[in-house]
């Protein structure tokens, strides 16, 4: 039950965080000729992110690294 109401918290926050960070991507650009560049780059970490997420909790679970985790 509390990793469900944690994991639907978690769902709003990334959900409110993606478009926002297109608009600041957009927004902080100061060249509008590098602007595209900028949101390219923020996109393609969203990317980056999603690859190195698992494979950093891989690590974690086999290293047997002491931390507060479900798996002693």
């Amino acid at each position: 039950m509390t990793l469900g109401l944690f994991r639907t918290v978690l769902g709003f926050g990334i959900g409110g965080e993606y478009p926002l960070s297109a608009t600041l991507a957009a927004e902080g650009a100061k060249d509008p000729a590098t602007r595209g560049r900028t949101m390219a780059i923020v996109f393609a970490m969203q990317g980056f992110g999603y690859l190195l997420a698992p494979l950093v909790g891989t690590y974690i679970l086999t290293a047997k690294v002491n931390i507060f985790i479900w798996i002693e």
